[in-house]
């Protein structure tokens, strides 16, 4: 018998959110309980739950795992195996449909026909591989929205793990709730007239690994290819970001590798008459329209004050990924002494002049030797030249803790060269704990991360606080890497409703036609040093509901949202979104706001 299909709900991990995102700030007229199903204990449980008073949400969490417990209360909340699917997915008409490994699956939530309500759970089974069962609906209910199962009014249950991170849940939430009569507000996790948010970068690396680069440098008799950038051509670059910068009124990080390249991020600028042309040339494409406008640009005023620099590291990177310890005669002030050009050779070294440049450790990762007959089988340590012994190599390979000076080190002097964050090419826990000044038993270096305003790590995308500085995650960071030496080509990570998204390149790959689109989509682009102070103070935030009126403690720029069954709109507000069926956005948001118009 072929199936027909009220509603399939699909689970897949990869659509979860946003890990380590700030959790939305939300409040409710109605209590909301959100359960875990693998953490109730018995059906005496799960019925306490069905019912309360509270609205409640029972999920599937990311550990959730079908035994006979779970089957049972499945069950319960009237939900019973399948035993007429079949082993291709049925055909859904015109609906859309995704390859997931060798599965093809339905890209919606739910599938509506009048005669019943299937729900597609997944689960993990022991041996850990994700599995999925089609379950049926074996009592009278209803759909409320994609992905969303009402067991009955004012209980749900949604087959998958959800958080308050992720918008489509809140916004969900916050319809259900308008729905049983009641109130639902939350505070946007985007500033008032804009719908995203990019953090946005250019990086400036004078020189970078190129197996087909012209250019080599000789580290420690090794012969490492590089590409050499010109210092004009930087400049003029980064000269031109920075206009575009002040014209669209946004704000930009600039990213460096080395000391000297702060003074060419601060030195590089444009000329009024360079500016209007640049003015002059920005047009875009309207996305609901097909001609193009030339309104939208900053007239100056709002263009940050400060210059946010982001230090890769303070030595070149290239030595920070090779040699650890590579001069002899670190700088215990200003700039390094004999400084030479990018250029090196065989003879002179890149930073100092002669042996004051060589390295006492050197991790060999593939690339030449200077002397083309010698041939190398693996990846290996060097000490002074010649090769680490075995103990010596387990010691090295912890490089965070068998090194950990050099690095305290080289973020010592990025802090001292004007630097606003740091950025760790790392989320080991020796080098977070160093930087971070936490205890650690194999650590005795440490940073003290005072007139830093905040880190980046390679991670999830996520803010959050460690000894009380922001740390900002991006991943991706480390991805690029040549015979073990990193560089940063380009990043381009599309905001995900309120989520921030990246853009982060190159200074030769730094497109300012991006930053013209992101703009002509109402995206907020800011720099680390904006977001981090965004972010900490929306999770200072707070909002709740008494009487009909909505109370704001938040940062003058906050925009809210409120659910409520036939609202209206609110006098003396600036309203950003109006549904009369039961939605109200209002931008930069009073401090009270009463419903009672």
């Amino acid at each position: 018998m072929k199936l027909k299909f009220f509603g399939l709900i699909i689970v897949s991990f990869m659509l979860l959110g946003v890990v380590n995102a700030i959790p939305y700030k939300w409040t409710s007229t109605v209590p909301i309980t959100y359960v875990d199903i693998s953490n109730i204990q018995d059906t005496e449980k799960l019925d306490y739950y069905l019912n309360s008073d509270n609205i409640v949400v029972i999920y599937t969490g990311n550990d959730f795992a079908m035994t006979p417990k779970t089957e049972a209360f499945l069950e319960y909340l009237g939900l019973v195996k399948s035993k007429n699917i079949v082993s291709s997915i049925p055909d859904f008409g015109n609906s859309t449909f995704v390859n997931s490994n060798s599965e093809v699956i339905p890209a919606s939530y739910v599938y509506r026909d009048e005669n019943g309500a299937y729900l597609y759970i997944n689960s993990n089974d022991a041996a850990e591989k994700d599995t999925t069962t089609v379950y049926e609906a074996s009592i009278s209910s209803k759909i409320i929205d994609d992905g969303y199962y009402e067991i009955k009014p004012g209980k749900l249950f949604i087959p998958y793990n959800i958080d308050l991170e992720n918008q489509d849940i809140v916004d969900f939430i916050g319809k259900y709730v308008a729905l049983q009569g009641e109130t639902f507000a939350y505070i946007n996790k985007v500033p008032s007239n804009y719908d995203s948010v990019v953090i946005n970068g250019i990086v400036v690396q004078n020189i970078i690994p190129d197996d087909n680069g012209e250019s080599s440098i000789s580290v420690a008799d090794r012969k490492i290819t590089v590409e050499v950038r010109d210092e004009d051509t930087i400049n003029r670059k980064i000269a031109g970001v920075k206009a575009a910068s002040e014209i669209l009124g946004i704000g930009t990080t600039y990213v460096t590798t080395g000391s000297e390249n702060i003074d060419i991020i601060k030195d590089s600028s444009i000329t009024e008459d360079e500016k209007e042309s640049l003015l002059n040339s920005y047009w875009f494409k309207k996305h609901y329209s097909d001609y193009y406008s030339h309104i939208k640009y900053n007239n100056y005023g709002n263009y940050p004050n400060t210059q946010d620099l982001l230090a890769m590291s303070y030595y070149p990177l290239i030595y920070m990924d090779k040699a650890p310890e590579t001069f002899q005669d670190d700088p215990t002030g200003g700039y390094y002494p004999d400084t030479i050009s990018y250029t090196g050779s065989e003879s002179l070294g890149y930073w100092n002049e002669g042996a004051g440049s060589e390295n006492s450790y050197y991790h060999y990762d593939g690339e030449d030797y200077w002397n083309d007959d010698e041939t190398v089988t693996r990846d290996y340590w060097s000490v002074n030249g010649d090769f680490a012994s075995m103990s010596e190599e387990i010691d090295f390979n912890d490089r965070y803790e068998y090194f950990e000076h050099w690095y305290v080190k080289n973020y010592a002097y990025a802090m001292t060269g004007g630097a606003n964050g740091l950025l760790l090419f790392s989320s080991d826990d020796d080098l977070l704990d160093a930087v971070f000044n936490k205890y650690n038993k194999n650590i005795t270096w440490k940073l003290n991360l005072e007139g830093i305003d905040y880190v980046v790590i390679p991670d999830y995308i996520g803010y959050d606080k460690i000894n009380g500085i922001a740390v900002i995650k991006i991943p991706g960071l480390n991805n690029n890497e040549i015979n073990g030496m990193h560089f940063i080509d380009e990043i381009y990570i599309e905001p995900q409703n309120e989520e921030y998204g990246i853009y982060v390149a190159d200074v030769y790959e730094y497109s300012t036609n991006t930053l013209y689109d992101l703009n002509d989509n109402n995206t907020w682009i800011c720099s680390f040093e904006e977001y981090a102070k965004w972010a900490e103070n929306y999770k200072t935030s707070r909002i709740y509901i008494k009487n009909d009126t909505v109370y704001v403690n938040a940062e003058d720029n906050a925009k809210i949202t409120i659910y409520k069954e036939n609202i209206t709109r609110v006098t003396g507000t600036s309203t950003e979104l109006y549904d009369a069926t039961g939605k109200l956005v209002i931008a930069k948001a009073p401090d009270t706001i009463s419903l009672n118009n």
